[in-house]
């Protein structure tokens, strides 16, 4: 009998992780540039419309509280990243083909695209398009099976 139930991992799942993993590079990104304009503030070399002044002040409320915000976000998508990571590994690694499963990993977990993804493992896009369907029914396979066991 299993004591915990494990989540189901679909197309959609590993979909979401990768907009997620996206979601947080945009988030870095924009941390970043919030973090370039802090320093600016404090360099004292700030931009006001079309002038550039230069007088070291302390940065906005504003501005510090907008990438304060963004790092809380950013953490917290990150956790949410890594359980969701390990579910999907879980899952991913319960598919017998070993192809099947270096697709998922390097289509979803990795984020790569169908070009690349064909270049890994050596096969043209259409061939990894019809093995991707396989490994997405074998997953959702191997998951029912495993589910139904007591």
């Amino acid at each position: 009998m299993q004591t915990t139930k494990e989540a189901v991992i679909g197309r959609r799942d590993l979909m979401e992780f990768r907009d997620l993993k996206r979601e947080i590079a945009a988030q870095t990104r924009r941390a970043d540039e919030l973090e370039r304009r802090v320093r600016e503030y404090e360099r004292g070399v700030w931009v006001f419309g079309s002038q550039r002044r230069k007088r070291p002040q302390a940065a906005p409320d504003s501005v510090i509280q907008a990438k304060i915000g963004m790092e809380v976000s950013i953490i917290m998508n990150l956790e949410k990243l890594e359980k969701r990571a390990a579910e999907i590994e879980n899952a991913v690694q319960r598919v017998e083909s070993p192809l099947h499963r270096e697709l998922l990993r390097l289509r979803y977990i990795d984020g790569l695209e169908w070009e690349a993804v064909a270049g890994r493992v050596g096969y043209v896009t259409r061939q990894c398009l019809r093995h991707h369907r396989a490994a997405l029914e074998m997953l959702e396979h191997t998951q029912s099976v495993a589910g139904g066991e007591t």
